[in-house]
């Protein structure tokens, strides 16, 4: 089955995986102009040896921002403008601010050339940001750029000083691009959505930024991704940002209705305390859920043919190998559609922590449906396994703030298929502003790779589909502890809308949802990360981080199925000759 498997992967990449080798050597490649030629220099440099192998820190970089002599991260002063003008421009159209976002964007431009400029970086590229630099200080601008500013960028040193830049007037300069907001109140967006081509910037500047933040790279690599970053910045100044109606219907032969007429807010705590008191507390062992669940959990890796991916989690939730996962997973940003290749993983009986070992025998799978703003969806494989172990979908008005529950999934620089339990914090009706998108909030720890799959009850039920986390609140100050799950019941409807049909699992008896403490054995001895809970005045409660995998690299993973799929194109091809071969006479 695994050769039927591994060809009918090769018939859906055949068209895409010729391209992934056209990146390994970006010396060979024609050069190219114009926003093409710059996407083409990013995907080489995105994919080159260097980048791809280059280890993630555990720690993200400072580095990244010119500072003024306050110690401001004007970088971030900037960039925080942009954002709030880009929804602006999205959402009214209004010409005033689209030609601020501009300006701003041509700063950004201006300062990441400036970066580059300050690391290593290769003649050709240094003449040619000295270059760009040089032609914007000519440009009119409005607001006037200071004249000590315009001197430094007409005549830019060979390794310029951040500091004598700021001197000479740039502090200043971003701080008239950004004067104070007399009010916050920001235009709704979510009816329209950037053109492909300016969400393809919008998406190369995530994976440049994620170079020198996330990724032990050289200078000269770090250098060559500011580089890059500030011409694409230049792009962004120049491209269509007020974008184009969202797409009604997301998924051809599969329209997901966007009326939730029929979908309730979250339901209120029904007498938490009278409830407590009447129920005994259902046993919660995290061992037996996990070895109920983890079989269910699938590792979700989607691909493109410039060498760009995603990788997120999913639940099995019938036989015939559908699986629900999150939109924001399987559906790229660039497009708004789903990513061209879907590769499904299976847990293995035994892991070795060896990717290379543990990540075999992929399926295929195709989107069959998704709702953007529930950020929920389903994939269908393609050739499912017979031996295929559902999970099913607890009943949400049986769970209560305080409630136990559990998180399978894999999380970036943590172990695949790992385990982390928490309690349910509260519930949170129309969350984001979407109706129907109701959602439990948990402190069972959520990181980039759980997405889309499940939080989990004492019985190893499915209480909802894990999908935000928030990490820093508008002011820069770090938030732990609040991750968030797309209720079981906003699952459950919307999949009916979809055409799939589940029922809630019986609900076990008090005190029944598995077995007492030391029942269940794993056969790997799991390593744990205990990290205490600080609630005042209570008992400090431990939460489990439990797997059996050694932590993994997200740009690893995608990088290993991207050269599977290498090297399943390079074994077609050579079958292909050889049966060429014996046809001739």
């Amino acid at each position: 089955m695994t050769k039927r498997i591994l060809s009918a992967a090769v018939v859906v990449l055949l068209s895409a995986a010729p391209c992934f080798a056209a990146y390994a050597n970006p010396k060979k490649q024609k050069p190219k102009t114009g926003l093409s030629g710059l996407l083409a220099r990013i995907s080489a440099y995105m994919n080159s040896d260097p980048v791809l192998k280059a280890r993630v820190t555990a720690v993200a970089a400072v580095r990244g921002g010119i500072p003024t002599d306050q110690g401001e991260d004007l970088d971030g002063r900037l960039m925080d403008r942009a954002s709030y003008l880009r929804d602006r421009v999205l959402g009214s159209g209004d010409s005033r601010d689209e030609a601020s976002l501009r300006r701003i964007y041509q700063a950004l431009s201006v300062t990441q050339l400036i970066q580059s400029m300050e690391l290593p970086l290769e003649p050709e590229m240094r003449a040619e940001a000295r270059a760009a630099l040089q032609a914007w200080s000519g440009l009119k601008h409005s607001p006037a750029l200071p004249s000590a500013l315009k001197v430094y960028l007409a005549a830019v040193p060979e390794k310029p000083d951040d500091k004598e830049f700021v001197a000479a007037g740039w502090a200043a300069y971003c701080r008239t691009l950004t004067p104070e907001l007399k009010s916050l109140r920001q235009a709704d967006p979510s009816g329209r959505i950037p053109v492909p081509e300016t969400a393809k910037l919008d998406e190369a500047l995530g994976g440049l930024r994620k170079t020198w933040t996330e990724k032990a790279v050289s200078p000269s690599d770090a250098g060559q991704a500011h580089f890059l970053a500030g011409f694409t910045y230049s792009e962004l100044a120049r491209a269509d940002l007020k974008g184009a109606a969202a797409p009604v219907e997301p998924v051809a032969g599969k329209p997901v209705p966007e009326t939730r007429e029929e979908a309730s807010p979250a339901p209120m705590p029904r007498k938490v305390a009278a409830a407590v008191a009447a129920v005994p507390e259902a046993v919660f062992n995290p061992r037996f859920v996990y070895s109920r669940a983890a079989k269910s959990v699938v590792l979700i890796i989607c691909a493109s043919e410039d060498g760009q991916g995603e990788l997120g989690s999913g639940s099995i939730i019938d036989a015939s190998g559908r699986i629900l996962t999150n939109a924001h997973v399987v559906i790229r940003d660039s497009t708004k559609k789903p990513w061209p290749n879907i590769r499904v993983y299976f847990k293995p009986a035994k892991m070795t922590g060896d990717n290379t070992r543990d990540l075999v025998s992929p399926v295929a799978a195709e989107v069959v449906g998704f709702d953007a703003a529930l950020d929920l969806a389903m994939l269908k494989l393609t050739d499912p396994p017979g031996d295929l172990s559902p999970l099913e979908l607890a009943d949400p008005e049986a769970i209560e703030i305080g409630d136990k529950v559990a998180a399978i999934g894999h999380p970036e620089q943590g172990g695949l298929w790992t385990l982390t339990t928490g309690v349910v914090s509260s519930l949170i009706a129309d969350i984001g502003s979407v109706k129907g998108k109701n959602v439990f909030q948990t402190d069972a720890s959520i990181n980039r790779g759980n997405s889309g799959g499940p939080l989990l009850n004492a019985a190893g039920d499915i209480v909802g589909v894990n999908t935000l986390m928030s990490r820093k609140a508008a002011d820069g100050l770090a938030i732990t502890s609040v991750n968030f799950a797309v209720k079981a019941d906003v699952a459950k409807r919307w999949m009916a809308k979809a055409g799939t049909k589940v029922a809630y699992a019986a609900p076990a008896s008090a005190g029944s949802a598995g077995p007492g403490p030391m029942t269940v054995s794993v056969s790997v001895p799991p390593v744990k990360v205990i990290q205490a809970s600080s609630s005042a005045g209570a008992k400090k409660e431990a939460k489990e981080v439990v797997s059996e995998s050694k932590p993994f690299s997200r740009e690893d993973v995608i990088a290993q199925a991207i050269r599977e799929m290498e090297d399943l194109e390079a074994e077609m091809h050579n079958e292909v000759e050889k049966r060429r071969s014996q046809l001739k006479p």
